[in-house]
């Protein structure tokens, strides 16, 4: 249920180059116009059962992580690789772990880390 694409890296690069405030705020309204009917989801789909259904979790954890990076950035913790490589492993780790997480409520037990991250 859960497709392939390149979302988290549009995430990473929106929190590595807007900072806190203003790549929440861009996760924010790509959540809004997902849920206002603008095709911008994975296969080009939208609405609120998308926004509330087995990917939900990657999709709210999208705000928190290109928040995260941004964080990061503006304390300059990712100033040389190795802190921006460990905040890019934080972020993707927090995306596919509430993602996983929210996807264990819809698919049969034990499978969610399979289906949703492997």
């Amino acid at each position: 249920p859960v497709p392939f694409t390149l979302q988290t890296l549009a995430v990473s690069v929106i929190g590595l180059t807007y900072g806190t405030r203003l790549a929440a705020i861009t996760m924010l309204a790509y959540l809004a116009c997902g849920a206002a009917g603008v095709p911008v989801f994975a296969e080009a789909s939208a609405g609120m059962a998308k926004l509330f259904g087995p990917t939900s979790g990657y999709l709210f954890a999208f705000v928190l992580a290109a928040a995260g990076l941004g964080f990061a950035t503006e304390n300059n913790w990712t100033q040389n690789w190795k802190g921006r490589a460990v905040a890019l492993v934080l972020a993707n780790l927090l995306i596919l772990g509430m993602g996983a997480a929210v996807l264990s409520y819809f698919v049969p037990k034990g499978e969610a880390l399979a289906l949703g991250v492997l």
